[in-house]
């Protein structure tokens, strides 16, 4: 990743993927398509945070990233589009309206202190959409993903934290007593053990509970609080 800075620092106008892929070439000896494949690029981000965890490689199988089309293994991008036809998740009109509006609060301080923050800042108070942001201020440097990724981060005040908590969204006998054996940070089975947290987690989690009731309000949700009233599923 330092390699990757001073790349960056010496030919500004490419992109972080382009330096990483140059880097990585070099360092290899070797052309490396591989990639330039989004799950592949996952997957790589995964292995550098394992720590002491023994990672185990599957290969994909099915439609690729963003792939669209159907598949008997479809991609995110395809099953949402499918939940979308039937009428559930984000309505578009919807989603459009509060994302924007949000986005339109947004001080300059929430955005990225670089010139994408900038430029993200500037398109907010010209363009009359939120996907005219998003094109507006995507660049060979900076992506499309990037772009909505920072948008998002700034719509619902997400700022860089290091995890104070887990919590199990399911899990079997087996891995109830994994959960008890190999974590050095509280685990969350019930909603009602939040105040039990520190201070830190418990912020932590109520900006999750907040996305979430964000997200549910776009889809025409009928309330609010659900990750206050949910318990893991016991498989």
């Amino acid at each position: 990743i330092k390699k990757v800075k001073t790349e960056l620092k010496h030919n500004p106008a490419q992109s972080f993927a382009t330096a990483r892929q140059h880097m990585a070439e070099e360092s290899l000896g070797r052309k490396l398509p591989e990639l330039q494949q989004p799950n592949n690029i996952l997957a790589i981000e995964y292995l550098r945070f394992c720590g002491e965890i023994t990672p185990l490689a599957v290969r994909r199988i099915g439609s690729g990233h963003d792939q669209k089309g159907k598949s008997d293994y479809p991609s995110a991008s395809e099953l949402r589009r499918c939940l979308r036809e039937e009428g559930k998740g984000p309505e578009p009109a919807l989603q459009e309206a509060l994302l924007l509006d949000r986005l339109r609060r947004c001080s300059r301080e929430i955005l990225p202190p670089d010139s994408l923050g900038d430029s993200i800042f500037r398109e907010i108070r010209r363009q009359e959409s939120y996907e005219g942001i998003l094109k507006a201020c995507a660049t060979r440097r900076y992506p499309l993903a990037r772009v909505r990724r920072e948008c998002l981060r700034a719509v619902l005040g997400v700022q860089d934290w290091e995890p104070a908590y887990l919590r199990v969204l399911a899990f079997n006998d087996r891995g109830r007593e994994l959960l008890k054996k190999n974590t050095s940070l509280p685990v969350l089975t019930k909603p009602a053990h939040v105040k039990r947290l520190s201070e830190e987690a418990r912020r932590q989690f109520q900006q999750t509970a907040e996305a979430h009731d964000f997200y549910q309000l776009m889809s025409g949700a009928p309330g609010p609080g659900e990750d206050w009233r949910t318990s893991p599923k016991c498989l």
